[in-house]
């Protein structure tokens, strides 16, 4: 450790704060950020780095973030500053360099969010509802500023009532728009507003057939397939027999004997095969059907749990507070 810093640590004794009391990161970032104006560099670096520790809030740590890469490149150390930065926007994408900092820095900043920055629009939702970027708290809409590139969840709504969730994939310098419905809004009338129109081929699957129906309609076409089979083999039965019945006690010559227990045994492996068959198709058919009433009752579930957070949002104007509570849902 450089002997300015060491002096810059004995100096957070000094700070006054209550008895008893550690300082606090907003202490120590605003005795770093005096420091760094009085050009005290290795000084200022030191207040930075105990307030670092001292919090865990994310905008809080993007401008001591900051301030650790404006001193790191008075000191001459870019790569350092560089690294800094980087984390900084990681923290808080929509940054600003305050007044105070050099232009050299302002740069850097700009340089740093071109190579690790997109642009994220979201529209639709309501006004004054929330925008959580993979599950933290990030700004509430309308919304349009620069986001970290990579993939992330998107999630809309408010506490208490139902939460809309989208993925998108962002590049640096990319943009990516974000469509949620508007509560109150039909379908066709949020695709006209946002500028698209609906088509049977772009439709989602979802609106033409749902899976409930497409396990109920594969199950009937897997019993009728096993009734065929079975019939099927019905037939190969009644003709096995048959030519049993027709060979049986006569005289057969050695030469005959052999391809005739080849061909009743190949009719008798026949039957065993579509009977087999006929069973397995009945079997998934009977899974399908399970399946579909499961699925059916799990959309029955989500109706429920929707119609219950609309009257909940509906009560609370009428209470004046906010209620409920938000699940996290895993993926």
């Amino acid at each position: 450790m450089t002997p300015a810093r060491l002096l810059g640590t004995m100096l957070l004794l000094l700070l006054p704060t209550p008895a008893g009391a550690s300082p606090t990161a907003d202490q120590l970032l605003a005795r770093g950020i005096e420091r760094y104006g009085m050009a005290q560099f290795e000084n200022s670096l030191s207040f930075l780095l105990h307030a670092r520790q001292r919090t865990r809030d994310g905008e809080r740590l993007a401008q001591i973030q900051l301030y650790i890469a404006a001193n790191e490149l008075e000191l001459g150390r870019s790569d350092e500053a560089r690294a800094a930065l980087r984390e900084a926007l990681r923290r808080d994408p929509r940054l600003k360099a305050p007044a105070g900092v050099k232009e050299r820095l302002r740069q850097m900043l700009e340089e740093v969010g071109g190579q690790l920055l997109g642009e994220l629009e979201v529209k639709g939702g309501r006004p004054g509802d929330e925008l959580l970027v993979d599950g933290q708290r990030f700004a509430r809409l309308p919304y349009r500023g620069p986001l970290v590139a990579g993939r992330h969840l998107l999630q809309v709504g408010r506490m208490g009532g139902r939460w809309q969730r989208r993925h998108v994939e962002l590049r640096p310098g990319q943009t990516v728009t974000a469509t949620f419905v508007t509560p109150g809004v039909t379908k066709p009338d949020a695709e006209q507003a946002s500028g698209r129109t609906s088509s049977p081929e772009s439709a989602p699957a979802s609106s033409r057939l749902t899976w409930p129906a497409v396990a109920a309609g594969s199950a009937l076409v897997c019993t009728a397939l096993g009734i065929w089979l079975w019939r099927s083999a019905d037939g190969d039965y009644d003709r096995w027999q048959t030519e049993l019945e027709t060979w049986h006690g006569l005289p057969i010559s050695s030469a005959t004997r052999e391809p005739l227990g080849r061909h009743i045994g190949e009719l008798e492996d026949a039957v065993r095969a579509k009977e087999a068959g006929a069973g397995v198709l009945w079997g998934v058919a009977g899974g399908l059907l399970v399946t579909s009433v499961v699925l059916l009752l799990r959309r029955g579930q989500r109706g429920a749990d929707e119609r219950a957070g609309d009257q909940r949002a509906a009560l609370r104007p009428l209470l004046g507070r906010e209620t409920g509570l938000m699940l996290s849902v895993r993926y």
